[in-house]
């Protein structure tokens, strides 16, 4: 299987999908192409972004984005027998091996609806200033957003943001998705929740999805 991309859309999307390939699951370097998306998940946060290849493969998500820089336009993939991608380029050549489909979570979003603005971000980063993955009390690593405002603690010290939007629900999420937004340059559009997860999303094309902590 070739496919042949005449602009520079997947390394877009491997950098926004790369943005959760640090986390601690063993399949959070890689990324998968799941229904003409993207999708990156490190077991805590999900990115993904619409892209036209359509890939059964999972690669390491730095490797394959560092690949297609070098390989320069035009570039072609190619899935080998051997179970390995062939990143071709006029004077690039690069193999790169990928992780079990099998064991690769199909991860989703939460459908887009509730429109939002940037303003809920920047009170989601000014809260989770002060909060820590490393704590091991939930309390001090979460965000808790609010109908109207967003609010965090260390345990010592409370910062309340507010972002003024009538949200029909809170929630309690990870500091890792609030991390996460911080390497974001889209602008938020619209969110949505479902059980136990929340969604924002950045136009059509892209997402970013957390587990949430229960109350």
């Amino acid at each position: 299987m070739a496919l042949k991309p005449q602009k520079d859309y997947l390394a877009q999307a491997l950098a926004f999908v790369e943005t959760v390939a640090r986390g601690p699951a063993s399949y959070a370097p890689y990324c998968q192409f799941v229904g003409g998306w993207l999708v990156g998940y490190d077991g805590i946060v999900a990115a993904g972004m619409r892209v036209t290849e359509a890939l059964p493969f999972a690669p390491r998500t730095e490797t394959l984005r560092k690949a297609i820089v070098k390989a320069g336009q035009p570039y072609s993939l190619a899935v080998r027998d051997n179970g390995r991608l062939v990143v071709r380029g006029e004077k690039f050549r690069a193999e790169i091996d990928g992780y079990s489909l099998e064991h690769t979570p199909n991860v989703w979003p939460d459908a887009p609806t509730l429109p939002v603005g940037n303003e809920l971000v920047v009170a989601l980063k000014e809260a989770g200033k002060i909060a820590s993955a490393k704590s091991d009390r939930i309390i001090c690593a979460a965000v808790n957003m609010r109908p109207q405002c967003a609010v965090a603690t260390s345990g010592d010290v409370i910062i309340e943001a507010r972002h003024n939007m009538q949200f029909p629900y809170a929630a309690l999420l990870p500091v890792e998705f609030v991390s996460a937004l911080e390497s974001v340059k889209l602008a938020p559009t619209a969110a949505g929740a479902g059980e136990g997860t929340f969604t924002l999303w950045f136009g059509e094309d892209a997402w970013m999805r957390c587990q949430t902590y229960a109350e």
